[in-house]
């Protein structure tokens, strides 16, 4: 193998970190039926107010974003 440069996988790792302050809520959500079931939604706010992500179980993406799909 010689003359063959080995490239260096950086898929998945971090270019750069930084840890910021947000606010961080936990709030229960839904109306217990079938089509609205009871959940913890979690929401994510800057320090000015606004908001940044929210993670709801029962939102299309959900699972998606966690990696499970």
């Amino acid at each position: 193998m010689e003359g063959i440069e080995k490239v260096h996988d950086r898929r998945g790792r971090p270019d750069s970190l930084k840890v910021e302050q947000v606010i961080h809520l936990s709030i229960l959500r839904g109306e217990g039926t079938e089509y609205d079931k009871v959940r913890m939604v979690e929401q994510y706010y800057d320090m000015d107010g606004n908001l940044i992500f929210e993670l709801d179980p029962c939102s299309e993406g959900y699972q998606e974003f966690l990696g499970l799909r």
